[in-house]
């Protein structure tokens, strides 16, 4: 069972405060507000809540919070808790959250995110010893499942009210001194109206919680909110991104690939079966008579480092400048759409059935809108010849201090890349050891640019993603194949289905998106053997664990290596769009 903390306070927002995914806290304009730590062994969760009464709380709303779980943090998302995921440490009756932001002007003129700094510091926490209590604390918090619209999903979000009732016990009521709170200056995410300083609460308790994992009332209403107000507008402009590559030919691996490939799509089929809940979803299932199949027994994994992604459309506190960081390890897979009564696939497409970050909020949009079953992993190099050190997304070594002048390890100085199944430690399972120094390869920095108008008959695109050759089914032979072939460097549409993992009975959908690479592309392809090894980890990503079967581990870590021309190196500047509707 878990021990809770909780205060309420009166606080005085700013007038004219509006909705913002920045300040969900200041839009609410409630000067009533609460702030509970949850604490279950070493586990935290800080959430920032409205309430009804502040000496009598019953009913809450959380509006933002951290929690050092990861796991944890994925279910109470799901469950309408805005969670995210964050270091935390308590020490005392302090606690300390390192949490990404974006930095106030006023205090850091810099638009890239901070990722290493303490975002908040509570002080005058207390978690008193279980004890015998008559004293009654019955609260329940409202909250919303939430989820793409089935019909729009770049533009409306569905909601459905849920309530969530937990039980309390050996409450105790604390004397209301010594709270004090430190922030960071924060443009986003704010925690306004609280600012630095002594907190007078006017009512704090502390005892057992039990949090029921099983919603105590959901409304069958639902209703339609804005994409753009919630997790802002869906483009995205990616800079300096850095692209290593392998190709894998299931093919020539000797095994039985035909069943493993159709479990990793078969997300994108669930309007076959019984899982697209009510509504729009049954309408669609009841008049698709399509398939999505893999077009090709070619897959990719690629390791991918994004210097710069921005929002094309922020909105306010953000602006055009402000970008984050992020490495990413992602398994791709080319779709197409096979209708029923016809032998020609279409729509190439896609699909990535697993995806590894190490940037809470790309998790959180991923997750939340976009179809990627996101999971944060440590991304890891080697130091000395044997220590392992984690970097920051930004791609320098973490822990290792502030400045800027840090170095930049190279992508394939990456050695190791581990789960995280608690912020801040490192016990996670190693999903992927990757031996690719780049110093073992004489032509490692040979880039060739690409003129993506010629790039059909370009040579200089052997060797990278899909061939002409990958496509052996007479399905995606033809019209399918130049068509995949000559889109996948110049753009490439992607395909998810949204939500990724039960959020009441929201109804899934498909979230489409279209690639557009800029004009710079560069190739290189350097000549030697790179060698990966997968390992399957429980509380991975079911399908990173299925590509893990196929490539002959059944339970253990597999190695694959990949001569010259089977792996690749790119460089390019790229945006995504999300579609404004499903077809």
């Amino acid at each position: 069972m878990a021990q809770f903390w909780l205060g309420t306070f009166d606080v005085k927002p700013p007038l004219h405060a509006k909705p913002s995914p920045a300040a969900p806290i200041l839009a609410t304009g409630t000067r009533m507000l609460a702030i509970e730590v949850v604490r279950e062994g070493a586990e935290f969760a800080v959430l920032f809540s409205t309430v009804d009464d502040l000496q009598e709380p019953r009913r809450l709303t959380c509006r933002l919070a951290f929690a050092n779980g990861c796991k944890t943090c994925n279910i109470w998302r799901d469950r309408g808790f805005p969670l995210v995921d964050a270091r935390i440490t308590c020490r005392g009756k302090s606690l300390q959250v390192i949490s990404p932001y974006f930095p106030g002007v006023d205090s850091d003129p810099s638009n890239e995110m901070q990722y290493e700094v303490a975002f908040l510091t509570i002080t005058g926490i207390e978690f008193a010893p279980q004890q015998r209590s008559k004293l009654a604390l019955s609260t329940q918090y409202d909250q919303f499942h939430e989820a793409p619209d089935s019909a729009t999903p770049a533009t409306w979000i569905t909601r459905q009210a849920v309530t969530w009732t937990p039980s309390r016990w050996a409450v105790q009521r604390l004397s209301c001194a010594g709270v004090m709170l430190d922030l960071a200056s924060a443009r986003s995410p704010s925690l306004a109206p609280f600012e630095s300083g002594h907190l007078e609460p006017q009512a704090v308790w502390c005892g057992m919680v039990d949090v029921a994992t099983t919603a105590s009332q959901r409304q069958p209403e639902r209703n339609r909110v804005s994409r753009a107000d919630t997790f802002g507008v869906p483009a995205f402009r990616f800079e300096n991104v850095e692209v290593l590559g392998f190709r894998i030919d299931l093919g020539k691996l000797g095994i039985d690939y035909e069943q493993g490939l159709a479990d990793l799509i078969s997300p994108l089929n669930f309007h076959l079966g019984g899982s697209a809940g009510a509504g729009a979803a049954a309408a669609r299932r009841a008049i698709s008579d399509f398939r999505y199949r893999p077009a090709t027994r070619t897959l990719l994994i690629e390791l991918i480092r994004y210097g710069r992604m921005k929002l094309m459309s922020p909105s306010a506190p953000l602006v055009l400048d402000d970008y984050q960081c992020q490495h990413e390890l992602l398994v791709r897979v080319l779709v197409g759409r096979v209708d029923d009564d016809t032998s020609q696939a279409r729509a190439p497409a896609v699909y990535v059935p697993a995806i590894f970050v190490d940037n809470p909020w790309s998790k959180i949009v991923g997750r939340d809108v976009q179809g990627f079953d996101k999971r944060l992993v440590d991304f890891c190099i080697s130091q000395e010849g044997k220590d392992i050190a984690r970097l920051c997304p930004d791609g320098r070594v973490a822990d290792s201090g502030h400045s800027d002048s840090r170095p930049v390890a190279d992508l394939a100085a990456i050695s190791r890349i581990r789960l995280v199944d608690m912020m801040g430690s490192s016990d996670g399972g190693t999903v992927l050891d990757l031996d690719c120094s780049p110093q073992d390869y004489e032509n490692w920095d040979e880039f060739d640019s690409v003129d993506l108008q010629l790039a059909v008959g370009s040579s200089n695109l052997g060797g990278t993603r899909w061939r002409q050759s990958d496509f052996d089914e007479p399905e995606f032979r033809r019209s399918f194949a130049r068509s995949a072939v000559a889109e996948n460097l110049r753009g490439f549409r992607s395909i998810q289905v949204s939500p990724v993992s039960s959020r009441g009975d929201m109804e899934k959908t498909w979230i489409s998106g279209t690639f557009k690479l800029d004009d710079d592309v560069q190739i290189a392809r350097p000549s030697g053997l790179v060698r990966l090894t997968a390992h399957p980890q429980p509380n991975a990503p079911k399908h990173w664990n299925v590509l893990c079967k196929m490539l002959g581990g059944d339970g253990n870590p597999s190695s694959v290596s990949f001569s010259t021309g089977e792996w690749y190196r790119l460089k390019c500047a790229m945006e995504l769009t999300v579609d404004g509707s499903v077809d």
